[in-house]
Protein backbone atom coordinates (compact mmCIF):
# COMPACT_ATOMS: atom_id res chain seq x y z
CA UNK A 1 0.00 0.00 0.00
CA UNK A 2 1.21 3.65 -1.15
CA UNK A 3 2.13 5.93 1.97
CA UNK A 4 0.04 8.59 0.28
CA UNK A 5 -2.78 5.78 0.29
CA UNK A 6 -1.99 4.65 4.31
CA UNK A 7 -1.68 8.58 4.96
CA UNK A 8 -5.42 8.98 3.98
CA UNK A 9 -6.99 6.14 6.00
CA UNK A 10 -5.45 7.42 8.93
CA UNK A 11 -6.74 10.63 8.40
CA UNK A 12 -10.18 9.39 7.89
CA UNK A 13 -10.41 7.12 10.90
CA UNK A 14 -9.27 9.78 12.89
CA UNK A 15 -12.14 12.00 12.13
CA UNK A 16 -14.76 8.91 12.04
CA UNK A 17 -14.61 8.50 15.83
CA UNK A 18 -17.69 7.02 16.33
CA UNK A 19 -21.04 6.60 14.48
CA UNK A 20 -22.78 9.47 16.61
CA UNK A 21 -20.03 11.47 15.70
CA UNK A 22 -20.23 11.67 11.68
CA UNK A 23 -18.25 14.02 9.84
CA UNK A 24 -20.34 16.33 7.62
CA UNK A 25 -17.62 17.29 5.31
CA UNK A 26 -17.15 15.86 2.20
CA UNK A 27 -17.12 11.89 1.82
CA UNK A 28 -13.18 10.82 2.43
CA UNK A 29 -13.49 8.22 0.28
CA UNK A 30 -15.08 8.77 -3.29
CA UNK A 31 -14.50 11.85 -5.39
CA UNK A 32 -17.20 14.64 -5.35
CA UNK A 33 -17.77 13.06 -9.27
CA UNK A 34 -18.27 9.54 -8.67
CA UNK A 35 -21.12 8.76 -10.74
CA UNK A 36 -22.16 6.24 -7.98
CA UNK A 37 -24.02 8.16 -4.42
CA UNK A 38 -23.67 5.50 -1.64
CA UNK A 39 -26.63 5.67 0.92
CA UNK A 40 -25.30 3.78 3.54
CA UNK A 41 -25.42 0.52 5.06
CA UNK A 42 -27.52 -2.43 7.17
CA UNK A 43 -26.07 -5.30 8.47
CA UNK A 44 -23.86 -6.71 5.64
CA UNK A 45 -25.70 -4.87 2.96
CA UNK A 46 -24.53 -2.05 1.59
CA UNK A 47 -26.65 0.29 -0.52
CA UNK A 48 -25.93 2.66 -3.28
CA UNK A 49 -27.96 4.66 -5.76
CA UNK A 50 -26.13 3.30 -9.59
CA UNK A 51 -25.22 5.29 -12.16
CA UNK A 52 -28.32 5.09 -13.68
CA UNK A 53 -30.34 6.28 -10.89
CA UNK A 54 -31.13 2.95 -9.40
CA UNK A 55 -31.07 1.64 -6.05
CA UNK A 56 -28.93 -0.88 -5.85
CA UNK A 57 -28.19 -3.67 -2.73
CA UNK A 58 -24.41 -5.39 -2.90
CA UNK A 59 -23.57 -7.45 0.05
CA UNK A 60 -20.43 -7.12 1.16
CA UNK A 61 -19.07 -10.25 -0.61
CA UNK A 62 -20.41 -9.40 -4.11
CA UNK A 63 -18.38 -6.62 -3.88
CA UNK A 64 -16.29 -8.06 -6.70
CA UNK A 65 -15.02 -6.96 -9.78
CA UNK A 66 -18.60 -7.83 -11.85
CA UNK A 67 -20.27 -6.39 -8.73
CA UNK A 68 -18.71 -3.15 -8.71
CA UNK A 69 -19.34 -3.21 -12.92
CA UNK A 70 -23.01 -2.99 -12.19
CA UNK A 71 -23.34 -0.20 -10.47
CA UNK A 72 -20.70 2.16 -12.43
CA UNK A 73 -22.33 0.86 -15.72
CA UNK A 74 -21.02 2.96 -18.57
CA UNK A 75 -18.73 5.13 -16.52
CA UNK A 76 -15.96 2.23 -16.40
CA UNK A 77 -13.37 5.25 -17.23
CA UNK A 78 -13.79 6.08 -13.93
CA UNK A 79 -12.77 3.14 -12.64
CA UNK A 80 -9.69 3.41 -14.35
CA UNK A 81 -8.84 7.29 -12.99
CA UNK A 82 -9.67 6.17 -9.85
CA UNK A 83 -8.34 2.63 -8.55
CA UNK A 84 -6.06 2.56 -11.56
CA UNK A 85 -3.92 -0.57 -12.17
CA UNK A 86 0.08 0.64 -13.33
CA UNK A 87 2.89 -1.49 -14.68
CA UNK A 88 6.12 -0.91 -13.87
CA UNK A 89 6.30 1.81 -16.44
CA UNK A 90 3.47 3.63 -15.12
CA UNK A 91 1.10 3.15 -17.80
CA UNK A 92 -2.63 2.21 -16.86
CA UNK A 93 -3.10 -1.36 -17.93
CA UNK A 94 -7.09 -1.63 -15.64
CA UNK A 95 -8.55 -1.02 -12.38
CA UNK A 96 -7.95 -2.45 -8.81
CA UNK A 97 -11.34 -3.66 -7.72
CA UNK A 98 -10.03 -4.57 -4.27
CA UNK A 99 -9.34 -0.86 -3.74
CA UNK A 100 -12.98 0.23 -5.40
CA UNK A 101 -14.44 -2.47 -3.04
CA UNK A 102 -12.20 -0.74 0.41
CA UNK A 103 -13.71 2.48 -0.69
CA UNK A 104 -17.21 2.14 -1.66
CA UNK A 105 -17.56 0.20 1.48
CA UNK A 106 -15.70 2.36 3.43
CA UNK A 107 -18.57 5.22 1.98
CA UNK A 108 -21.21 3.44 2.94
CA UNK A 109 -19.80 3.01 6.51
CA UNK A 110 -18.50 6.85 6.62
CA UNK A 111 -22.38 7.57 5.85
CA UNK A 112 -24.08 5.25 8.52
CA UNK A 113 -26.71 2.91 9.37
CA UNK A 114 -29.45 3.22 6.35
CA UNK A 115 -32.73 0.86 6.49
CA UNK A 116 -34.67 0.68 3.12
CA UNK A 117 -37.69 0.20 4.96
CA UNK A 118 -40.05 2.83 3.98
CA UNK A 119 -37.16 5.02 2.41
CA UNK A 120 -38.03 3.97 -1.11
CA UNK A 121 -40.65 5.52 -3.37
CA UNK A 122 -40.88 4.06 -6.81
CA UNK A 123 -42.85 5.40 -9.68
CA UNK A 124 -46.51 6.89 -8.73
CA UNK A 125 -47.51 9.16 -6.92
CA UNK A 126 -46.69 9.61 -3.23
CA UNK A 127 -48.07 12.43 -0.56
CA UNK A 128 -44.64 14.52 0.58
CA UNK A 129 -44.46 15.39 4.45
CA UNK A 130 -46.12 18.88 4.20
CA UNK A 131 -48.86 17.58 1.99
CA UNK A 132 -47.50 18.31 -0.92
CA UNK A 133 -48.43 16.10 -4.27
CA UNK A 134 -44.70 14.37 -5.11
CA UNK A 135 -45.40 12.67 -8.79
CA UNK A 136 -42.30 10.29 -9.51
CA UNK A 137 -42.49 9.46 -13.48
CA UNK A 138 -39.60 8.08 -13.59
CA UNK A 139 -36.82 9.93 -15.04
CA UNK A 140 -38.26 13.22 -13.16
CA UNK A 141 -39.33 13.45 -9.78
CA UNK A 142 -42.13 16.41 -9.35
CA UNK A 143 -43.34 18.07 -6.17
CA UNK A 144 -46.82 20.11 -6.49
CA UNK A 145 -47.54 22.22 -3.47
CA UNK A 146 -51.14 22.22 -2.54
CA UNK A 147 -51.62 26.04 -3.48
CA UNK A 148 -53.83 28.05 -5.95
CA UNK A 149 -50.36 27.50 -8.23
CA UNK A 150 -49.83 24.48 -7.98
CA UNK A 151 -48.55 24.00 -11.26
CA UNK A 152 -46.23 27.30 -11.42
CA UNK A 153 -44.40 26.33 -8.11
CA UNK A 154 -43.68 22.71 -9.01
CA UNK A 155 -40.09 21.66 -8.21
CA UNK A 156 -39.05 19.38 -10.89
CA UNK A 157 -35.97 17.01 -9.41
CA UNK A 158 -33.59 14.47 -10.88
CA UNK A 159 -34.65 10.49 -9.41
CA UNK A 160 -32.23 9.93 -6.75
CA UNK A 161 -31.61 10.66 -2.61
CA UNK A 162 -34.33 13.00 -1.97
CA UNK A 163 -34.99 14.00 1.02
CA UNK A 164 -34.95 10.88 3.43
CA UNK A 165 -36.45 8.89 0.46
CA UNK A 166 -34.50 7.54 -2.05
CA UNK A 167 -36.78 7.50 -5.70
CA UNK A 168 -35.11 5.15 -8.02
CA UNK A 169 -34.79 6.07 -11.82
CA UNK A 170 -37.24 4.13 -14.14
CA UNK A 171 -38.66 3.99 -17.48
CA UNK A 172 -40.55 7.25 -17.84
CA UNK A 173 -44.20 7.32 -17.47
CA UNK A 174 -47.83 9.06 -16.75
CA UNK A 175 -46.31 12.86 -17.47
CA UNK A 176 -49.12 15.53 -16.85
CA UNK A 177 -50.07 17.33 -19.70
CA UNK A 178 -47.90 20.36 -20.37
CA UNK A 179 -51.22 22.74 -21.18
CA UNK A 180 -53.69 24.41 -18.98
CA UNK A 181 -56.89 21.36 -19.15
CA UNK A 182 -60.43 23.39 -19.65
CA UNK A 183 -63.53 22.69 -17.33
CA UNK A 184 -67.30 21.61 -18.78
CA UNK A 185 -68.06 20.41 -21.75
CA UNK A 186 -64.89 21.35 -23.31
CA UNK A 187 -63.07 19.37 -20.67
CA UNK A 188 -61.46 15.63 -21.18
CA UNK A 189 -63.28 14.94 -17.89
CA UNK A 190 -67.25 15.53 -19.71
CA UNK A 191 -65.52 14.22 -22.51
CA UNK A 192 -64.61 10.44 -21.09
CA UNK A 193 -67.56 10.89 -18.93
CA UNK A 194 -70.13 11.21 -22.48
CA UNK A 195 -67.89 8.18 -23.94
CA UNK A 196 -68.46 5.88 -20.60
CA UNK A 197 -71.74 6.45 -20.91
CA UNK A 198 -72.00 4.87 -24.27
CA UNK A 199 -71.63 1.36 -22.56
CA UNK A 200 -75.07 -0.07 -21.17
CA UNK A 201 -75.05 0.13 -17.27
CA UNK A 202 -76.83 -1.07 -14.75
CA UNK A 203 -76.60 1.73 -13.22
CA UNK A 204 -76.61 4.41 -15.72
CA UNK A 205 -77.11 7.39 -13.25
CA UNK A 206 -74.06 6.30 -10.90
CA UNK A 207 -71.69 3.78 -12.68
CA UNK A 208 -69.89 5.89 -15.33
CA UNK A 209 -69.36 8.35 -12.34
CA UNK A 210 -67.49 5.84 -10.24
CA UNK A 211 -65.50 4.70 -12.87
CA UNK A 212 -64.78 8.58 -14.06
CA UNK A 213 -63.40 8.79 -10.36
CA UNK A 214 -61.79 5.35 -10.17
CA UNK A 215 -59.49 6.47 -13.12
CA UNK A 216 -59.03 9.97 -11.57
CA UNK A 217 -58.08 8.10 -8.15
CA UNK A 218 -55.72 5.73 -9.41
CA UNK A 219 -53.78 8.45 -11.03
CA UNK A 220 -52.75 9.65 -7.84
CA UNK A 221 -53.61 6.56 -5.48
CA UNK A 222 -50.06 6.46 -3.78
CA UNK A 223 -50.76 9.88 -2.39
CA UNK A 224 -54.39 9.26 -0.84
CA UNK A 225 -55.02 8.07 2.41
CA UNK A 226 -57.82 5.51 0.84
CA UNK A 227 -57.12 3.40 -2.96
CA UNK A 228 -60.69 2.75 -4.11
CA UNK A 229 -61.47 -0.92 -5.52
CA UNK A 230 -63.44 -1.48 -8.98
CA UNK A 231 -64.78 -4.42 -9.79
CA UNK A 232 -66.28 -4.56 -13.84
CA UNK A 233 -68.64 -7.43 -14.83
CA UNK A 234 -70.84 -7.94 -17.76
CA UNK A 235 -70.44 -11.41 -19.98
CA UNK A 236 -70.73 -11.36 -23.29
CA UNK A 237 -71.66 -8.93 -25.57
CA UNK A 238 -71.65 -6.03 -23.04
CA UNK A 239 -68.43 -4.41 -24.80
CA UNK A 240 -66.29 -5.19 -21.27
CA UNK A 241 -63.24 -6.42 -23.20
CA UNK A 242 -63.22 -2.92 -25.49
CA UNK A 243 -63.89 -0.99 -21.87
CA UNK A 244 -60.87 -2.03 -20.17
CA UNK A 245 -58.46 -1.68 -23.55
CA UNK A 246 -59.93 2.01 -23.25
CA UNK A 247 -58.75 2.15 -19.73
CA UNK A 248 -55.55 0.78 -20.49
CA UNK A 249 -54.94 3.40 -22.86
CA UNK A 250 -56.26 6.42 -20.78
CA UNK A 251 -54.03 4.83 -17.77
CA UNK A 252 -50.96 4.56 -20.66
CA UNK A 253 -48.22 2.51 -19.47
CA UNK A 254 -48.85 3.95 -15.87
CA UNK A 255 -51.26 0.49 -15.49
CA UNK A 256 -49.84 -2.34 -14.21
CA UNK A 257 -52.54 -5.07 -16.56
CA UNK A 258 -52.15 -8.92 -14.99
CA UNK A 259 -54.25 -12.09 -16.32
CA UNK A 260 -54.01 -14.99 -14.34
CA UNK A 261 -51.66 -13.72 -11.83
CA UNK A 262 -50.89 -14.75 -8.04
CA UNK A 263 -50.52 -12.81 -4.91
CA UNK A 264 -46.67 -12.70 -5.26
CA UNK A 265 -46.55 -12.05 -8.92
CA UNK A 266 -48.58 -8.68 -8.36
CA UNK A 267 -46.32 -7.82 -5.17
CA UNK A 268 -42.89 -8.05 -7.20
CA UNK A 269 -43.93 -6.75 -10.16
CA UNK A 270 -45.02 -3.37 -8.15
CA UNK A 271 -42.20 -4.03 -6.15
CA UNK A 272 -42.08 -0.19 -4.88
CA UNK A 273 -44.23 1.16 -6.97
CA UNK A 274 -47.63 2.91 -6.47
CA UNK A 275 -49.12 2.49 -10.29
CA UNK A 276 -52.65 1.21 -10.49
CA UNK A 277 -53.46 -2.49 -11.54
CA UNK A 278 -55.75 -4.27 -13.46
CA UNK A 279 -56.68 -8.26 -13.34
CA UNK A 280 -58.47 -9.02 -15.85
CA UNK A 281 -60.13 -12.29 -16.35
CA UNK A 282 -60.73 -12.35 -12.59
CA UNK A 283 -63.03 -15.50 -12.53
CA UNK A 284 -64.87 -17.62 -10.35
CA UNK A 285 -63.24 -20.85 -9.90
CA UNK A 286 -64.10 -24.45 -8.12
CA UNK A 287 -60.85 -22.98 -5.81
CA UNK A 288 -60.55 -19.44 -5.86
CA UNK A 289 -58.02 -19.24 -3.40
CA UNK A 290 -55.40 -17.68 -5.39
CA UNK A 291 -57.85 -15.22 -6.43
CA UNK A 292 -58.56 -14.49 -3.00
CA UNK A 293 -55.48 -13.85 -2.17
CA UNK A 294 -55.02 -10.83 -4.85
CA UNK A 295 -57.88 -9.45 -3.49
CA UNK A 296 -56.57 -9.27 0.24
CA UNK A 297 -53.81 -7.83 -1.17
CA UNK A 298 -56.14 -4.98 -3.28
CA UNK A 299 -57.89 -4.72 0.60
CA UNK A 300 -54.55 -4.12 1.98
CA UNK A 301 -53.76 -1.06 -0.36
CA UNK A 302 -57.08 -0.05 -0.14
CA UNK A 303 -55.58 1.75 3.29
CA UNK A 304 -51.80 1.29 2.51
CA UNK A 305 -51.00 -1.40 4.84
CA UNK A 306 -47.71 -3.60 5.16
CA UNK A 307 -47.26 -6.67 3.78
CA UNK A 308 -43.97 -8.89 5.64
CA UNK A 309 -42.39 -11.69 4.09
CA UNK A 310 -38.88 -13.27 4.33
CA UNK A 311 -35.73 -12.38 2.35
CA UNK A 312 -34.16 -15.50 0.74
CA UNK A 313 -30.84 -14.64 2.81
CA UNK A 314 -33.04 -15.24 5.67
CA UNK A 315 -33.55 -11.14 6.44
CA UNK A 316 -37.35 -10.04 6.64
CA UNK A 317 -38.64 -7.92 3.93
CA UNK A 318 -41.29 -5.36 4.28
CA UNK A 319 -44.03 -3.94 1.40
CA UNK A 320 -45.74 -1.33 1.63
CA UNK A 321 -49.07 -1.73 -0.91
CA UNK A 322 -50.48 1.64 -2.13
CA UNK A 323 -52.01 0.52 -5.84
CA UNK A 324 -55.61 1.39 -6.83
CA UNK A 325 -56.96 -1.83 -8.20
CA UNK A 326 -59.52 -3.01 -10.65
CA UNK A 327 -61.01 -6.17 -11.76
CA UNK A 328 -63.01 -7.60 -14.63
CA UNK A 329 -64.61 -10.84 -15.06
CA UNK A 330 -67.54 -12.20 -15.89
CA UNK A 331 -68.82 -13.35 -12.77
CA UNK A 332 -67.79 -12.35 -9.51
CA UNK A 333 -66.53 -14.85 -6.81
CA UNK A 334 -67.62 -15.50 -3.56
CA UNK A 335 -66.08 -12.70 -1.59
CA UNK A 336 -66.39 -12.07 2.04
CA UNK A 337 -68.29 -9.26 3.24
CA UNK A 338 -65.41 -7.39 4.39
CA UNK A 339 -63.90 -7.66 0.99
CA UNK A 340 -67.26 -6.87 -0.74
CA UNK A 341 -68.09 -3.67 0.87
CA UNK A 342 -64.32 -2.25 -0.03
CA UNK A 343 -65.36 -2.69 -4.04
CA UNK A 344 -67.18 -0.93 -6.02
CA UNK A 345 -69.28 -3.12 -8.17
CA UNK A 346 -69.79 -2.15 -11.56
CA UNK A 347 -72.10 -4.26 -13.91
CA UNK A 348 -72.57 -4.19 -17.96
CA UNK A 349 -75.73 -4.82 -19.43
CA UNK A 350 -75.69 -6.09 -23.21
CA UNK A 351 -75.19 -4.14 -26.20
CA UNK A 352 -77.15 -3.88 -28.84
CA UNK A 353 -76.01 -5.17 -32.06
CA UNK A 354 -76.19 -1.80 -33.65
CA UNK A 355 -73.79 -0.13 -30.65
CA UNK A 356 -71.12 2.11 -32.47
CA UNK A 357 -67.55 0.74 -32.45
CA UNK A 358 -64.99 3.13 -30.74
CA UNK A 359 -61.50 3.62 -31.20
CA UNK A 360 -59.98 2.57 -28.04
CA UNK A 361 -56.14 2.67 -29.37
CA UNK A 362 -53.43 3.48 -27.00
CA UNK A 363 -51.84 6.34 -29.54
CA UNK A 364 -55.47 8.15 -29.18
CA UNK A 365 -56.70 7.85 -25.50
CA UNK A 366 -52.85 8.11 -24.13
CA UNK A 367 -52.49 12.06 -24.62
CA UNK A 368 -56.32 12.22 -23.23
CA UNK A 369 -54.62 10.29 -20.06
CA UNK A 370 -52.04 13.24 -19.73
CA UNK A 371 -54.87 15.54 -20.02
CA UNK A 372 -57.19 14.11 -16.62
CA UNK A 373 -53.69 13.77 -14.95
CA UNK A 374 -53.27 17.54 -15.48
CA UNK A 375 -56.80 17.86 -14.14
CA UNK A 376 -55.85 15.70 -10.85
CA UNK A 377 -52.54 17.56 -10.33
CA UNK A 378 -54.19 21.15 -10.58
CA UNK A 379 -56.94 20.28 -8.06
CA UNK A 380 -54.91 18.72 -5.68
CA UNK A 381 -54.75 21.82 -3.33
CA UNK A 382 -58.99 20.81 -2.87
CA UNK A 383 -58.96 17.31 -2.21
CA UNK A 384 -58.92 17.20 1.43
CA UNK A 385 -61.53 19.63 1.45
CA UNK A 386 -63.68 17.86 -1.57
CA UNK A 387 -63.48 14.47 0.09
CA UNK A 388 -64.17 15.75 3.40
CA UNK A 389 -67.68 16.85 2.22
CA UNK A 390 -68.41 13.77 0.10
CA UNK A 391 -67.66 12.17 3.36
CA UNK A 392 -69.85 13.84 4.97
CA UNK A 393 -73.10 13.24 2.96
CA UNK A 394 -72.55 10.33 2.34
CA UNK A 395 -72.44 9.71 6.47
CA UNK A 396 -75.94 11.45 6.01
CA UNK A 397 -77.19 9.16 3.40
CA UNK A 398 -76.25 6.34 6.20
CA UNK A 399 -73.11 5.03 5.07
CA UNK A 400 -70.52 3.39 7.40
CA UNK A 401 -67.18 4.95 7.51
CA UNK A 402 -65.51 2.23 5.26
CA UNK A 403 -68.52 3.70 2.79
CA UNK A 404 -67.64 7.10 3.18
CA UNK A 405 -63.92 6.28 2.36
CA UNK A 406 -64.81 4.05 -1.27
CA UNK A 407 -67.38 6.36 -2.30
CA UNK A 408 -66.02 9.12 -1.10
CA UNK A 409 -62.39 8.82 -2.73
CA UNK A 410 -64.58 8.33 -6.12
CA UNK A 411 -66.80 11.03 -6.05
CA UNK A 412 -63.95 13.55 -4.69
CA UNK A 413 -62.09 12.19 -7.49
CA UNK A 414 -64.52 12.60 -10.55
CA UNK A 415 -65.94 16.30 -9.32
CA UNK A 416 -62.48 16.90 -9.46
CA UNK A 417 -61.91 15.79 -12.87
CA UNK A 418 -65.40 17.83 -14.04
CA UNK A 419 -65.09 20.95 -11.96
CA UNK A 420 -63.22 23.51 -10.75
CA UNK A 421 -63.25 25.49 -7.65
CA UNK A 422 -65.60 23.96 -4.75
CA UNK A 423 -67.98 21.04 -4.38
CA UNK A 424 -70.42 21.18 -7.82
CA UNK A 425 -73.37 21.66 -5.20
CA UNK A 426 -75.95 20.38 -7.35
CA UNK A 427 -74.55 17.65 -8.85
CA UNK A 428 -72.76 16.09 -5.73
CA UNK A 429 -76.13 16.35 -4.34
CA UNK A 430 -77.40 13.89 -7.14
CA UNK A 431 -74.52 11.43 -6.92
CA UNK A 432 -74.50 11.36 -2.89
CA UNK A 433 -78.99 10.70 -3.62
CA UNK A 434 -78.00 7.93 -6.17
CA UNK A 435 -75.51 6.43 -3.83
CA UNK A 436 -78.60 5.27 -1.07
CA UNK A 437 -76.77 3.29 1.16
CA UNK A 438 -79.79 0.38 0.93
CA UNK A 439 -79.86 0.02 -2.22
CA UNK A 440 -76.02 -0.60 -3.20
CA UNK A 441 -75.59 -4.11 -4.05
CA UNK A 442 -71.91 -3.71 -2.82
CA UNK A 443 -73.26 -3.40 0.67
CA UNK A 444 -75.95 -6.25 0.20
CA UNK A 445 -73.41 -8.44 2.19
CA UNK A 446 -72.23 -6.32 4.44
CA UNK A 447 -73.42 -8.24 7.62
CA UNK A 448 -71.06 -8.34 10.74
CA UNK A 449 -68.87 -11.39 10.96
CA UNK A 450 -70.47 -12.30 14.36
CA UNK A 451 -74.01 -12.08 12.35
CA UNK A 452 -72.50 -14.22 9.47
CA UNK A 453 -71.02 -17.08 11.98
CA UNK A 454 -74.61 -17.52 13.75
CA UNK A 455 -76.30 -17.59 10.46
CA UNK A 456 -74.08 -20.63 9.15
CA UNK A 457 -74.74 -21.89 12.48
CA UNK A 458 -78.51 -21.72 12.49
CA UNK A 459 -78.90 -22.80 8.82
CA UNK A 460 -76.68 -25.68 8.88
CA UNK A 461 -79.16 -28.74 7.96
CA UNK A 462 -78.45 -31.95 10.21
CA UNK A 463 -80.52 -35.44 9.52
CA UNK A 464 -79.56 -37.02 12.84
CA UNK A 465 -82.00 -39.85 12.90
CA UNK A 466 -81.14 -40.79 9.29
CA UNK A 467 -84.66 -41.16 8.31
CA UNK A 468 -84.39 -38.27 5.70
CA UNK A 469 -86.00 -35.51 8.30
CA UNK A 470 -83.85 -33.13 8.33
CA UNK A 471 -84.22 -29.72 9.94
CA UNK A 472 -81.61 -26.95 10.85
CA UNK A 473 -79.93 -26.45 14.02
CA UNK A 474 -82.24 -23.25 14.00
CA UNK A 475 -85.49 -25.45 13.91
CA UNK A 476 -84.47 -27.97 16.29
CA UNK A 477 -83.34 -24.66 18.91
CA UNK A 478 -86.89 -23.84 18.34
CA UNK A 479 -88.52 -27.21 19.19
CA UNK A 480 -86.29 -27.43 22.26
CA UNK A 481 -87.05 -23.69 23.29
CA UNK A 482 -90.37 -24.71 23.03
CA UNK A 483 -91.71 -21.90 20.45
CA UNK A 484 -92.42 -24.06 17.89
CA UNK A 485 -94.60 -27.45 18.78
CA UNK A 486 -92.45 -30.71 18.43
CA UNK A 487 -90.87 -32.78 20.82
CA UNK A 488 -88.34 -30.50 23.36
CA UNK A 489 -86.17 -33.36 24.96
CA UNK A 490 -85.76 -35.25 21.73
CA UNK A 491 -85.07 -31.63 19.96
CA UNK A 492 -82.46 -30.78 22.92
CA UNK A 493 -80.52 -34.33 22.65
CA UNK A 494 -80.04 -33.34 19.02
CA UNK A 495 -78.44 -30.06 20.05
CA UNK A 496 -76.58 -31.92 22.48
CA UNK A 497 -74.72 -33.91 20.05
CA UNK A 498 -73.57 -31.05 17.81
CA UNK A 499 -72.48 -29.22 21.11
CA UNK A 500 -75.61 -26.74 21.51
CA UNK A 501 -78.14 -26.52 24.44
CA UNK A 502 -81.34 -24.39 25.67
CA UNK A 503 -81.19 -23.11 28.97
CA UNK A 504 -84.06 -20.53 29.75
CA UNK A 505 -83.84 -17.83 26.91
CA UNK A 506 -80.20 -18.64 26.22
CA UNK A 507 -78.18 -20.91 23.84
CA UNK A 508 -75.24 -22.44 24.73
CA UNK A 509 -72.47 -23.23 22.18
CA UNK A 510 -69.61 -25.26 23.44
CA UNK A 511 -66.00 -23.57 22.71
CA UNK A 512 -64.50 -27.17 21.91
CA UNK A 513 -66.56 -29.78 20.62
CA UNK A 514 -66.02 -32.22 17.57
CA UNK A 515 -69.00 -31.80 15.96
CA UNK A 516 -68.83 -28.02 15.94
CA UNK A 517 -65.26 -28.13 14.25
CA UNK A 518 -66.88 -30.11 11.75
CA UNK A 519 -69.39 -27.96 10.84
CA UNK A 520 -66.92 -25.02 10.74
CA UNK A 521 -63.82 -26.88 9.42
CA UNK A 522 -63.96 -25.09 5.80
CA UNK A 523 -64.49 -21.57 7.20
CA UNK A 524 -62.36 -18.95 8.71
CA UNK A 525 -63.88 -19.90 12.20
CA UNK A 526 -63.11 -23.39 12.50
CA UNK A 527 -60.72 -24.85 15.41
CA UNK A 528 -57.95 -27.30 15.73
CA UNK A 529 -57.05 -30.13 17.63
CA UNK A 530 -56.46 -28.82 21.56
CA UNK A 531 -57.48 -25.81 21.12
CA UNK A 532 -61.18 -23.92 21.30
CA UNK A 533 -62.74 -22.60 18.08
CA UNK A 534 -62.54 -19.69 16.70
CA UNK A 535 -66.68 -19.15 16.26
CA UNK A 536 -65.87 -18.59 20.34
CA UNK A 537 -64.68 -15.21 19.28
CA UNK A 538 -67.55 -14.95 16.94
CA UNK A 539 -70.52 -15.31 19.20
CA UNK A 540 -68.91 -13.39 21.79
CA UNK A 541 -69.24 -10.44 19.91
CA UNK A 542 -72.71 -10.91 20.16
CA UNK A 543 -74.97 -8.75 21.79
CA UNK A 544 -75.86 -10.10 25.42
CA UNK A 545 -73.18 -13.07 24.79
CA UNK A 546 -71.63 -14.05 28.71
CA UNK A 547 -69.47 -16.98 29.63
CA UNK A 548 -71.38 -19.80 30.42
CA UNK A 549 -68.69 -21.70 32.52
CA UNK A 550 -68.72 -25.85 32.21
CA UNK A 551 -71.92 -26.95 30.67
CA UNK A 552 -72.71 -29.97 30.48
CA UNK A 553 -73.06 -31.27 26.55
CA UNK A 554 -74.14 -35.53 27.13
CA UNK A 555 -70.75 -36.07 27.83
CA UNK A 556 -67.62 -34.32 29.58
CA UNK A 557 -68.47 -31.09 30.47
CA UNK A 558 -67.06 -28.34 28.23
CA UNK A 559 -66.45 -24.33 28.60
CA UNK A 560 -69.38 -22.46 26.59
CA UNK A 561 -70.48 -19.18 25.68
CA UNK A 562 -74.27 -17.92 26.43
CA UNK A 563 -76.36 -16.38 23.88
CA UNK A 564 -79.74 -14.90 23.71
CA UNK A 565 -82.16 -16.43 21.93
CA UNK A 566 -83.84 -12.96 21.33
CA UNK A 567 -80.61 -11.64 19.49
CA UNK A 568 -80.08 -15.02 17.21
CA UNK A 569 -84.25 -16.19 16.11
CA UNK A 570 -87.33 -13.93 15.94
CA UNK A 571 -90.06 -16.04 17.90
CA UNK A 572 -92.66 -15.83 14.96
CA UNK A 573 -92.31 -15.76 11.35
CA UNK A 574 -92.35 -12.72 10.32
CA UNK A 575 -94.00 -13.18 7.08
CA UNK A 576 -96.89 -14.64 9.02
CA UNK A 577 -99.99 -12.23 10.03
CA UNK A 578 -98.45 -11.89 13.29
CA UNK A 579 -94.87 -10.64 11.97
CA UNK A 580 -94.68 -7.91 14.25
CA UNK A 581 -95.26 -9.67 17.40
CA UNK A 582 -91.04 -10.49 17.36
CA UNK A 583 -88.56 -10.68 20.25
Amino acid sequence: MSGARQNRIRAVMATVTSVSARPTSTDPFLPPNCPVQTLGKCGSTFYYIDSQGQLAALPGREHSRLGILTLFDEHKQFLYDTWPRKDKDGNTTGWRPERGAEDLMGSCGWKGVWDPTDRVRGRGAWCGERGELVLHTGQHVTTFAPNPNVWADRIIKKPGLIGRYVYPAGEEVGAPAETVQALGCMGPGHELLALLRTWKWRRMDLDPILLLGWIGAAMIGGALDWRAIIWVTGGKGTGKSTLLQLLESVLDYTLVKLSDASEAHVRQTLKHQTLPVMLDEAESEEDNRKLQAIVKLARIAASGGKIGRGGSDHTAVEFTMRSAFLFGSILIPPLLGQDRSRIGILELGELSDDATRIDVSHDHWAPFGAQLRRRMVEGWGRWEATLDWFRVALGRAGHSRRGQDQFGTLLAAADMLLHDGEVHLATAGEWVTALKASDLAELDDDARDEDRCILKLMTTSVDPFRNGGRKTLGQWTRIAAGWDSGDAVQAGQVLQSYGLRVRADQLLIANYHTELATLFADSHWAGRAGSQGVWVQAVRRLVGATNAGAVYFGGPTSRATAVPLASILQRHDPDASNASKLV
